[in-house]
């Protein structure tokens, strides 16, 4: 049952959806469901209207474009982004979006419904900033793109404009030998992620790491970009001692769990402490960096 009263509209164009959002200011876009839905039920949100993405055809399918880059769209399921063979490559991807939930809302879920609902805390957008994706907006102004530091990382709900749709997630072409990986750490009951940590490693000509980003989920409210893990590792040779440092590295990063606010931080306080969640910080990232390394 949900106690809350709203209109419906199912729009079959981006264009229509877009218009319903800029006319209804207290619109919720409806990308998937579970996340919108659970809220609705709990009678955390109150629109006036619930826009559903579902029959936007042009907001489906995977499609790799001749720079080497791929383009998800919003309302590709999580299962069909984890089972890609356009994505076995983006090794951090494929495993975040298929270790959400479970099969039913994998299967029901679209990769827009974490953005739409703004769960930017999840699997899922971790990936997306160790691998420097970026987000296709679409509002009454157009098309924009930002980069996920931009997206992911803005204060909540601020990168988006009012009447702005989340259309796509673009993942960049791999440059070289690159490999990634995501490792996480869930509760045994609700199975939401305590802590995750997506790692994306580049090598140069050399043999060293060129690049290495480090990203960690369920801190906050937003996605938590690790530099210190991963200029621990560039520049050097990708040995597990050097792995070992830049997981220390990780472990050792002051990152704010307790922001002014945040019910996120303060859920998963009740979960784990800070220094037990520091433990499983550098524990994951030695795990992700040492996958994605065997990967490269």
């Amino acid at each position: 049952m949900i106690p809350v009263q709203f209109d419906y509209a199912a729009p079959e164009s981006l264009e229509a959806a877009v218009k319903l959002l800029q006319e209804n200011q207290t619109a919720q876009v409806l990308a998937g469901g579970y996340s919108v839905i659970q809220e609705l039920k709990q009678g955390g949100s109150r629109p006036s209207l619930v826009v559903d993405l579902r029959k936007i055809s042009g907001l489906k399918g995977i499609t790799k474009a001749a720079d080497g880059s791929i383009r998800i769209g919003a309302m590709t399921t999580y299962d069909q982004a984890a089972t890609a063979a356009d994505l076995q490559t983006y090794g951090a991807f494929s495993t975040a979006v298929g270790s959400i939930g479970d099969q039913q809302v994998r299967n029901w879920n679209a990769v827009g419904d974490a953005t739409a609902y703004r769960d930017l805390a999840c699997d899922l957008a971790a990936a997306a900033l160790a691998l420097e994706a970026k987000f296709s907006l679409t509002g009454p102004g157009g098309t924009r793109v930002l980069t996920a530091d931009e997206f992911l990382v803005a204060p909540l709900g601020t990168a988006l404009a009012p009447g702005e749709i989340v259309s796509a997630i673009i993942l960049p072409p791999l440059a070289g030998r690159s490999s990634s990986a995501y490792q996480r750490f869930i509760h045994p009951a609700s199975r939401y992620t305590i802590c995750g940590i997506a790692a994306a490693v580049s090598l140069g000509p050399d043999g060293n790491v060129s690049s290495c980003r480090v990203a960690f989920a369920s801190a906050r409210s937003t996605v938590v970009l690790l530099p210190a893990a991963g200029a621990a590792l560039t520049g050097k040779a990708p040995t597990p001692e050097n792995i070992a440092a830049a997981a220390k590295a990780a472990g050792d990063s002051a990152v704010s769990e307790a922001a002014t606010g945040d019910n996120l931080s303060r859920l998963m306080a009740q979960y784990a402490g800070s220094e037990y969640r520091a433990h499983l910080r550098s524990v994951l990232t030695e795990r992700a960096l040492t996958q994605a390394v065997a990967g490269l």
